[in-house]
């Protein structure tokens, strides 16, 4: 059906059969997150999708960089959207800014100071633990977007403030509550912790 779709229209079936062909011959993906989904396309809607779809994984790619696994990477943000029932690119920019924010962690032990790095698979577990928190709230599909794109943010500037931290808080309470826990603190704190820049 796409494909006649595609030759109806010639100015779009350049576009995005090149992209949806790339695609399937390298993963396949496209095709198995909109199947998976039950959604149906138009040819423009299938451009843009591809088109976003490529743009994910640049941003994936450049995330993992030369040491990771570039393919284990999508495969696993793919299943975490869908199995978190989330937006797929809200879940990958969440998983490459987890990626680039974690990089240079380091830890100390008994005074000498290591780098402590988040492996592939820990950092698809943390990303998975954050949709599922932020599902459990009971957001609607926008609200739960919106909450994993300010945290993405928060996380992606290193500080948890402002509108960014309000939005967790009211859009994803689950989420508020475990870093609270995380903090020891009571989730009140969370705000004035917030303002302080201290988060």
């Amino acid at each position: 059906n796409t494909n006649q779709e595609l030759k109806e229209t010639e100015t779009l079936a350049s576009k995005a059969s090149q992209g949806v062909e790339q695609l399937q011959s390298t993963y396949g993906l496209l095709t198995s997150v909109l199947a998976g989904l039950g959604i149906g396309v138009t040819s423009s809607e299938l451009a843009q999708t591809s088109d976003e779809f490529k743009n994910l994984e640049g941003r994936i790619k450049i995330a993992v960089g030369e040491t990771g696994n570039f393919e284990s990477a999508m495969d696993g943000v793919v299943r975490v959207a869908l199995e978190t029932n989330s937006n797929l690119t809200a879940t990958g920019d969440l998983f490459a800014t987890l990626t680039r924010a974690t990089r240079d962690l380091k830890t100390t032990t008994n005074g000498v100071v290591t780098d402590y790095k988040l492996s592939q698979t820990q950092l698809l577990q943390l990303t998975e633990t954050i949709n599922q928190s932020i599902k459990v709230s009971g957001a609607s599909a926008q609200a739960s977007e919106a909450a994993i794109v300010q945290f993405a943010q928060a996380i992606g500037s290193s500080v948890l403030r402002g509108d960014e931290l309000n939005s967790i808080i009211e859009q994803a309470p689950r989420l508020a509550q475990a870093l609270a826990d995380g903090l020891g603190v009571p989730i009140g704190k969370l705000k004035e912790l917030g303002e302080a820049g201290q988060l």
